[in-house]
């Protein structure tokens, strides 16, 4: 769906035909399966029905011939309906999930693992402790932050990557990497080397 969404969007951007498998494809989006999920986050569940409403509105105003000039080219209503649904799928295609939500369902789907947010806390702590770096930092030159940091987690590690920003705010000046095992909540530092492994 998400790959279709991106597709429209691009089509409602830059042109006023519509291919007929462009339409077929409108009346087949598959939205029931992702709204049956329990692990989506309610922005996330919202934004995935409001774009599937959408889509069915913008079905049924097609079929109107006043959309359009002739087969498959759009007249100006048809073409203004249809930028309509590329603002929306704009929009939705940058919701987040809700921080709070994705932290309450980590602690009860992923224990005994800590969760991401509990294992970052624990390597800036650790970060702080080992090396006085505060990531939160703000660089009082231009107001921005001091440090930058990326992070990633997978198989039971949470690894936080982290460097000093450099000229015209290049991020690739890694001072280090920690490590966090989320079973056991213990963290490590790795050099800039192996950091990515």
């Amino acid at each position: 769906m998400i790959s279709f969404v991106i597709e429209v969007s691009k089509s409602c951007a830059f042109y006023d035909t519509v291919s007929k498998q462009m339409l077929e494809r409108i009346e087949k989006i598959p939205t029931i399966r992702f709204l049956r999920y329990r692990d989506i986050s309610p922005s996330l569940k919202k934004a995935i029905s409001d774009i599937a409403a959408e889509f069915a509105s913008l079905h049924e105003d097609l079929k109107s011939p006043k959309m359009w000039i002739r087969s498959h080219l759009l007249s100006k209503t048809g073409l203004e309906r249809w930028e309509r649904t590329a603002e929306l799928v704009g929009e939705c295609r940058y919701v987040v999930p809700d921080p709070e939500w994705r932290e309450n369902w980590e602690k009860k789907n992923v224990a005994p693992l800590c969760t991401r947010l509990e294992a970052e806390l624990i390597a800036k702590e650790f970060i702080f402790n080992n090396t006085g770096i505060d990531l939160s930092e703000i660089d009082p030159k231009d107001g921005k932050l001091k440090y930058y940091c990326f992070r990633y987690a997978k198989n039971g590690c949470f690894k936080l990557r982290f460097g000093e920003w450099g000229e015209l705010n290049h991020p690739y000046n890694d001072i280090g990497t920690v490590v966090v095992y989320m079973l056991t909540k213990e963290a490590e530092m790795i050099s800039p080397d192996n950091g990515d492994q």
